[in-house]
């Protein structure tokens, strides 16, 4: 379970870095693939939409690191979040440039690994052993009243 629970703060941290950069830098990351920011709404537009986003799923995926209940939930969106839709977007637009490439290697690499992780928990939960307190014990025989 510790290589679910690495998983989801290693996808956490990573989110919660790319949200502040955006939050910070908006040109940082856009200019390299060819999205112009010259206006000041556009730029607070990629912080909002961007940061905002990428913020708001780190913080997720860092609340659901304190709850084995919540990781799976957690390990499936950080496999469909992003990754996904770059690839769509590649081949939809004939978009590949380097930029959009090593995105997507670094994507498709968390995407193995939270599956891995997602497919441990699975298999552990399958397993798990109830408390003594909630296995079901025969009732003493009650003498019938007719």
């Amino acid at each position: 379970m510790l290589f679910a629970r690495s998983v989801l703060w290693l996808s956490a941290l990573s989110f919660l870095a790319f949200g502040i950069v955006y939050l910070v830098s908006p040109t940082l990351w856009t200019e390299p693939t060819g999205m112009v920011l010259d206006e000041p709404a556009a730029r607070t537009d990629v912080r909002a939409v961007y940061g905002g986003f990428q913020l708001g799923v780190g913080l997720f995926l860092l609340w659901s690191t304190r709850d084995r209940e919540r990781w799976r939930s957690a390990l499936l969106l950080t496999t469909l979040a992003i990754g996904a839709c770059r690839l769509i977007g590649i081949v939809a637009d004939n978009a590949g440039t380097l930029f959009h490439f090593v995105g997507f290697g670094i994507e498709a690499g968390y995407t193995v690994l939270a599956l891995a992780a997602w497919r441990q928990t699975r298999i552990v939960a399958s397993v798990e052993v109830l408390p003594s307190s909630t296995v079901a014990t025969p009732l003493a025989e009650t003498p019938r009243s007719d």
